[in-house]
């Protein structure tokens, strides 16, 4: 599960929209977002699934406790 909201997630996030804001990836970038949260919390493989940047960000934060 993906850890709540800290000041690092929202910089991690604010970094993304910086990145790829004005470009038409970061659409596609935000659903593979919400696409990856979702296999994560459901324990499926994320590597094949979504876009790699999203990946390494997922893992990241997420919560294995």
């Amino acid at each position: 599960m993906i850890c709540p909201s800290t000041s690092r997630n929202q910089h991690d996030a604010r970094s993304l929209e910086i990145s790829y804001g004005q470009s038409a990836e970061y659409e596609q970038l935000l659903r593979e977002i919400h696409l990856g949260i979702a296999l994560s919390d459901a324990g499926r493989d994320i590597d094949d699934q979504i876009d790699q940047r999203v990946a390494s960000l997922i893992k990241k934060h997420r919560n294995d406790n």
